[in-house]
């Protein structure tokens, strides 16, 4: 008799704690599933049409998402014209009228289904150093293609005195417009400066006004990225590593490489946190980048000092990554010792440039 109910306490227990524990992982997948969401726009069938794009954009392998194009229009067929890794507009055929090389724009693209008495036009022209700069613009369904010829413009010169009916939603962009179409609906998304770090998308529809429709984030709100990598050992490697790349002294031009370096990892250190699968790989070996801040570091007490404690920081950075994506994403414990190696290698290389030849 005691042995009966002492075995069936110890069963309870058991089930208890394995219940507990799926539940807590089951949590943490939730919490992993968390992004992207739409902050405004929740109700609107344009908003749940965007997030569902945007979804496999994080999902996919690109490290931007705004780049994504090639994996997600194949998985999402609302998509009819994206930007892909190429950093070129896809469209889908049969859906978009272009015009190539016409009056100083090198690609106009017009979309053939007509929504609301409306449809959109992407333009696109190169602006010298600034390469290729789009616009989203929706123009009345009537108009001919000479009439939307008159409307468009380029940034930087005067708007057309007759627009007849059309309006520009945003121009001056850096990413190409996304169109999607799905049961009578349509939505044109900007997904966001390149250099914002998983910055949010506008979502714009066909509701006869200028402001978005939508708005898709891909993390917490908030002014500096940076507070939202954990705090600890991760936060203070990466301020670290900022603080190594350094400002300049002299100017370096237009292509501004360290600039660049600052902005991407900031972009790197998003992906790290919220989508790792995607991170790729830098452009130098571990071995050359020792190599070279070996010898950065004799140049001065203050470079040693910051290589010594980079040295300190890291074991215990990857450690600490190691826990966020098993409390994140709930993945098993040789998965995050796996996955917090790999990525925290990639995110430490991704700060520096040298000679490949070291």
């Amino acid at each position: 008799m005691n042995f009966t109910l002492g075995a069936s306490l110890a069963l309870s227990f058991l089930l208890s704690i394995n219940t507990g524990e799926a539940q807590a992982k089951k949590k943490s997948v939730s919490k992993g599933n968390d992004y992207p969401r739409l902050v405004s726009g929740a109700n609107t069938a344009e908003g749940k049409i965007a997030l569902e794009i945007a979804k496999a954009a994080f999902k996919a392998n690109t490290p931007r998402v705004w780049e994504s194009g090639d994996e997600v229009k194949d998985k999402v067929k609302s998509v009819i014209l994206c930007q892909n890794s190429q950093v070129e507009a896809w469209h889908k055929e049969g859906a978009i009228d272009t015009i190539k090389d016409k009056d100083d724009f090198s690609f106009i693209y017009i979309q053939k289904n007509k929504f609301n008495k409306n449809r959109f036009v992407v333009t696109q022209y190169n602006h010298s150093w600034r390469g290729d700069i789009r616009a989203l613009v929706r123009v009345p369904d009537n108009l001919s293609q000479d009439e939307i010829l008159s409307v468009i413009h380029r940034g930087g010169t005067p708007e057309p005195a007759d627009k007849k009916g059309s309006q520009e939603l945003f121009n001056d962009s850096w990413s190409s417009p996304w169109i999607a179409e799905k049961d009578g609906v349509t939505c044109g998304i900007d997904t966001g400066h390149p250099a914002g770090p998983l910055g949010d998308w506008i979502v714009y529809g066909m509701n006869e006004k200028t402001d978005p429709i939508a708005t898709i984030a891909f993390h917490p709100q908030v002014t500096d990225t940076t507070s939202l990598i954990p705090k600890g050992p991760l936060n203070d490697i990466a301020r670290l590593l900022d603080s190594i790349v350094g400002t300049p002294k002299a100017d370096q031009g237009t292509l501004n490489p360290s600039g660049r370096i600052h902005a991407d990892v900031k972009y790197l250190w998003m992906d790290l946190i919220y989508r790792p699968w995607s991170m790729g790989t830098a452009y130098n070996t571990r071995t050359n980048i020792e190599r070279n801040l070996i010898k950065w570091s004799k140049g001065s007490k203050v470079y040693k000092a910051q290589y010594d404690k980079l040295k300190v920081l890291y074991p215990q950075a990857e450690t600490q990554l190691a826990q966020h994506y098993k409390t994140r994403f709930g993945w098993g414990d040789a998965k995050c010792k796996e996955a917090s190696k790999l990525w925290m290698d990639a995110i430490y290389r991704a700060h520096f440039v040298f000679p490949s030849d070291g």
